[in-house]
């Protein structure tokens, strides 16, 4: 039995082309003879939707692609996640859920039980917490359904949990073969060595192999790393998609007791610029833009930035504005000319000079009597940003 690890670049609201990357996934996945194909944790509307939850026309757009990606479960089956209606008469309306599609319908719905409230987490004001453990037969396998959080609360790894329940315990205790988790677990400085940490020793304290798929991307303030992973029941990683990508981890149940355990070690500092290319990539393209402009002041900061912006849109799509003024060294214009050169973007240089000097002249009444200093040279930031 071949399992697939799809991690996509969803694209927050955009349905037609979230499911178009979808199909484009599965058709890979029936070329390679995969039995399952897994996708992200709300692939289907894209993470974090925040208050687009709060329109019924969203939920049901989001209903609607289902329902197509339902009609592409012929030959293959598809376990993605999406908004879904609560069953349930409380206050929350809808879930966080996981779907299996098979045989052209939907099989087994899944509804994320731990919710997080936290950090850049706010789904407890949208969701309603799923009652049921999500154990589903799958061929000769009984499967483990997670949502992201759900595994984020083994009370062995964490000193203090968050939260009463632990949804992996109760899995195991049910009697699964292996643990599937639909993530969008967000990037940060040194979380993705912790995450990979943590996932290990939930897979080796249950003896559990797990498979762990998440989303890719940058989507507003938060950037999505992918990594998407399996686990084998000795907590050791035996494969891994590429960080910061889109990519397709199909793995053989059969041949899992084989594979070789992966040891790649990644910088962390490496991983944290990686993460800002593509979240200035993603930002930029998904907003509609096409080119960006900064300023160069010769120094570290418009340095890393111009950098970063070369790197994540193409040297051809920068233009930077070095904009002098009577506090600014010539070595500063110089440097800032050799980076452009270097990074081989356009530059425009504009004079602030006279810009400066109008706001001296309107803020003479306030400022008289007063020594020059800090106020007057922070001026020149609010002449460039005007620029």
């Amino acid at each position: 039995m071949k399992i697939a690890l799809a991690q996509i670049n969803t694209t927050i609201g955009h349905f037609s082309e979230n499911y178009e990357q979808m199909c484009q996934q599965i058709q890979a996945a029936k070329d390679d003879a995969v039995d399952l194909i897994v996708f992200p944790e709300l692939a289907i509307s894209g993470y974090p939707p925040q208050d687009l939850l709060e329109r019924p026309q969203f939920i049901k757009d989001n209903l609607s692609v289902l329902t197509q990606l339902t009609e592409q479960a012929d030959g293959i089956a598809i376990l993605v996640g999406h908004i879904a209606y609560a069953e349930s008469g409380g206050s929350k309306k809808i879930i966080n859920a996981a779907s299996l599609l098979m045989e052209q319908r939907v099989h087994y719905q899944y509804a994320k039980r731990l919710l997080p409230n936290y950090d850049v987490f706010d789904e407890s004001r949208y969701f309603a917490a799923g009652q049921e453990v999500g154990v589903v037969k799958f061929g000769d396998l009984q499967l483990g359904i997670t949502v992201c959080e759900d595994v984020w609360n083994d009370k062995a790894y964490w000193e203090d949990p968050q939260y009463e329940i632990d949804p992996i315990a109760d899995l195991v205790s049910a009697g699964v073969d292996l643990i599937i988790n639909l993530a969008a677990s967000p990037f940060g400085h040194d979380k993705y060595a912790d995450r990979k940490a943590m996932l290990q020793a939930t897979a080796s304290q249950h003896k559990t192999p797990v498979f762990f798929c998440n989303l890719v991307g940058g989507n507003d303030s938060l950037v999505f790393d992918g990594a998407s992973a399996v686990i084998n029941a000795s907590g050791e990683v035996v494969a891994e998609a590429a960080l910061f990508e889109s990519a397709q981890l199909v793995v053989s149940w059969e041949d899992l007791p084989q594979l070789s355990p992966q040891t790649e070690v990644r910088d962390s500092l490496e991983l944290s610029y990686e993460a800002l290319v593509l979240g200035v990539k993603d930002y930029v393209a998904k907003c509609g833009f096409q080119r960006v402009v900064l300023g160069l002041s010769g120094g570290i900061d418009s340095a890393l930035t111009a950098t970063i912006a070369a790197d994540a849109l193409g040297s051809e799509n920068v233009v930077g504005l070095i904009m002098p003024s009577r506090y600014s060294s010539a070595g500063s214009v110089a440097d800032a000319l050799a980076l452009a050169a270097n990074l081989n973007i356009a530059t425009h240089i504009l004079n602030i000079d006279a810009l400066f000097q109008e706001y001296l002249n309107t803020l003479t009444p306030v400022f008289e009597g007063k020594s020059t200093d800090t106020p007057e040279e922070n001026i020149q930031a609010r002449s460039r940003g005007q620029l």
